[in-house]
């Protein structure tokens, strides 16, 4: 019984292992390709390792020729920053020119054109013109004949009222002028209400300080207009002018001369004081009124009669293609302090002289060249990069 039992268990063990042997493997799919390429454990090793020690890298040759700058987006082209770089560079040009058109003279006589109006009108009063508050169909000027007076001479002005509608102005009341010295009421005088009631009515009033008046007064007074109409309360118009006594008087002037390249004409002072005097007159051109050059000097003058000489450069003469005669004229004259707490001091110098013509060929042709402002050109010009003058 035995014996067969171990028969059978030895027959079912070698039919087990027939099976175990003659069983096929499966096939194992292997894993798709991608592109990604996987990394170099020991690249990145030894690079980084390299690194540390400041040596080179040995990178693959496709990495060597990428950089970072190769990896971002190209930078925008600054257009906003190079239009205002070059309009500044524009307007720079534009500077440099006139200044080097501009020192082609000599300071002393400049080129004058008609538009230059505040050299044409040194001693010009600007009208005030205002609307009057609480009467916004009501308006007023007040005028003086300079903003510079000189005493002894009348304080004289206008006041004028009008209609900015097509209606008439309503009946005046009351009109009075005062002047102010210091916040201190120093003279005061009533108008005649005379004139009838219409779109516009003028007034002309007249203070006449004496010398011994005017000796305590401030150089710098203030008139006062006050006005008033049927319906209307007070109003007031004010304006400020300068009232001094001049230090100066022009007793002559000429006769002029060529000197070189000059036309030089002398101006007879007589001055209230020694010191520093500054002269400045434009020349025009006698047939036909245009301006040709404005000039000034500035000197030292020691004694009550003194000689001072305005000189024209031959370069304006023959930009302006006129060589006389001229007419002298549009005066200014100050003498300048002599410690800073003082004031400059003015002169009245007024008339109109006759300047006799000389032809070209009397001066001496040449350029007028300042070495030291053609030096600062020359360092303004290399700044800003422009071609040479």
């Amino acid at each position: 019984m035995k014996k067969i039992i171990i028969v059978m268990l030895l027959l079912l063990v070698g039919i087990a292992g027939y099976f175990f042997l003659n069983v096929e493997e499966e096939p194992v799919p292997e894993p798709q390709q991608t592109n990604v390429s996987k990394p170099e454990p020991r690249i990145e090793q030894e690079t980084v390792s390299a690194e540390r020690r400041n040596e080179p890298v040995d990178w693959p040759e496709t990495e060597k020729k990428k950089t970072l700058a190769d990896k971002l987006p190209p930078p925008p082209e600054p257009e906003i920053e190079l239009q205002g770089r070059n309009a500044g560079n524009k307007r720079l040009k534009e500077i440099f020119e006139q200044f080097a058109e501009n020192i082609k003279y000599p300071d002393y006589s400049t080129p004058l054109k008609e538009t230059d109006h505040a050299l044409l009108n040194p001693n010009e009063f600007v009208e005030v013109r205002r609307q009057i508050p609480q009467a916004k169909d009501f308006a007023y000027s007040l005028i003086l004949p300079a903003f510079h007076l000189f005493k002894p001479e009348p304080i004289s002005f206008t006041f004028k009222v009008f209609s900015m509608t097509s209606e008439p102005l309503p009946q005046m009341l009351d009109l009075q002028a005062e002047l102010w010295s210091d916040n201190k009421q120093i003279a005061q005088i009533n108008l005649p209400l005379n004139q009838p009631p219409g779109k516009e009515i003028s007034f002309r009033g007249e203070f006449k300080p004496s010398l011994a008046d005017s000796d305590s007064w401030s150089n710098e007074l203030q008139l006062k207009v006050l006005y008033s109409f049927a319906g209307y309360k007070q109003f007031s118009a004010v304006t400020l002018f300068r009232y001094d006594l001049s230090v100066a008087e022009l007793k002559s002037v000429g006769p002029e001369r060529v000197e070189g390249s000059h036309l030089v004409i002398p101006l007879r002072l007589k001055v209230a004081q020694p010191g520093e005097y500054q002269v400045t007159a434009n020349l025009i051109a006698e047939n036909t009124g245009r301006p040709v050059t404005h000039l000034s000097e500035s000197l030292a003058l020691k004694t009550q009669d003194a000689v001072l000489e305005l000189k024209a450069h031959i370069s304006v003469l023959k930009a302006s293609n006129d060589y006389g005669p001229y007419v002298l004229k549009h005066f200014t004259g100050i003498r300048l302090p002599d410690k800073p707490e003082e004031l400059t001091q003015y002169a009245n110098l007024t008339g109109e002289y006759r300047i006799g013509s000389h032809p070209q060929t009397e001066y001496q042709d040449e350029e007028y060249v300042n070495e030291r402002v053609k030096a600062k050109m020359k360092q303004f010009q290399n700044l800003i990069r422009l071609p040479p003058q």
